[in-house]
């Protein structure tokens, strides 16, 4: 696969694939391409100087995080900012909307849905954030897996993971600081920078 210049940018931080359709969260703003990366255009999009850390999409409507929240109901070619407070990390898990906010792991419950808010212009707030579970410690990662376990670093070396939506957890403590997590087709893996777990 051969991938365009990337026009303004020297830094991707986040990404998001559909199909053919490429949305690239740089830091010069976001980049859309409908050929698979041949060629992209820029999105206009109400950041504001905010990085996107994550895009995910849930009822047909695409939303990134960016110590806010936008969110899209065109597949990313136009974006409205929902004024939603320092969101850094999305995830969508058991047919839910997960975010992270410092110690917080917030719930958007799929009961409206935010297709039909995307169908009413999205001029509403999306339906309210519930919180799922405080940590001590800032959450670092979010990711779930094939199954819908919701899986989180939380500070250093702590994994804690959920298989009911949030309800219940279990933790395991590393060694080694994490540097990062990934969720596979059938596991999950943590890097301490040395290894794999």
């Amino acid at each position: 696969l051969r991938m365009a210049a990337l026009p303004g940018a020297d830094e991707t931080t986040a990404v998001f694939v559909d199909g053919d359709r490429l949305l690239l969260a740089t830091n010069d703003g976001l980049l859309l391409s409908d050929d698979r990366g041949r060629s992209f255009t820029r999105v206009d999009a109400p950041l504001h100087r905010r990085t996107v850390t994550s895009i995910v999409a849930h009822a047909g409507v695409l939303w990134a995080a960016c110590e806010g929240l936008l969110c899209s109901s065109n597949g990313g070619r136009t974006w409205i900012d929902t004024g939603a407070p320092q969101l850094t990390d999305l995830h969508v898990a058991g047919g839910e909307l997960f975010a992270v906010r410092g110690e917080w792991l917030l719930r958007q419950p799929s009961r409206e849905g935010p297709a039909s808010a995307g169908q009413r212009g999205l001029s509403d707030q999306p339906s309210p954030w519930q919180g799922c579970r405080h940590f001590e410690q800032p959450i670092r990662a979010l990711v779930s897996d094939a199954s819908g376990h919701i899986h989180l670093l939380v500070g250093d070396a702590a994994l804690w993971s959920s298989g009911n939506g949030g309800l219940s957890w279990r933790s395991h403590e590393f060694d080694e600081p994490i540097v990062g997590l990934v969720a596979s087709a059938d596991d999950l893996l943590a890097c301490d920078g040395q290894r794999l777990h």
